[in-house]
């Protein structure tokens, strides 16, 4: 029986040096691995100003959350900005209990987020 995907990961660049990669449905290990393909081509071609969204994220797994703390890692040692977009309960409560809240740039909205990257970036 063939499964299809139970997720999307979509790119985007709203202006010049700014790049948002959106998740959609569950982010598991096979959508880490996505997020990192997009996120490290995205490094690799000199944006500094990442923004990862979950607003429509439904479940997160480990492999997802360390992806988010790569990214983190990453954009602060290329001096750049990464910050992170989620509403829903379910992966907030996620990342108030495993304390990463407390480390990544986490916002509400995707226009905040994007808002904190140009401020941080100018």
């Amino acid at each position: 029986m063939t499964q299809t995907a139970s997720f999307a990961v979509r790119e985007e660049a709203p202006e010049d040096g700014v790049f948002v990669i959106a998740v959609d449905g569950e982010a598991d290990m096979t959508t880490a691995v996505k997020f990192n393909e997009s996120f490290f081509s995205a490094a690799r071609s000199g944006v500094r100003r990442v923004v990862a969204d979950l607003t429509d994220v439904s479940f997160i797994d480990t492999t997802m959350l360390n992806a988010l703390v790569v990214g983190h890692r990453r954009m602060m040692r290329d001096h750049g900005h990464f910050a992170v977009v989620c509403s829903g309960p379910r992966v907030s409560r996620v990342l108030e209990i495993t304390g990463l809240g407390q480390i990544l740039d986490v916002f509400g909205s995707r226009e905040d987020a994007l808002a904190h990257v140009r401020q941080a970036s100018g």
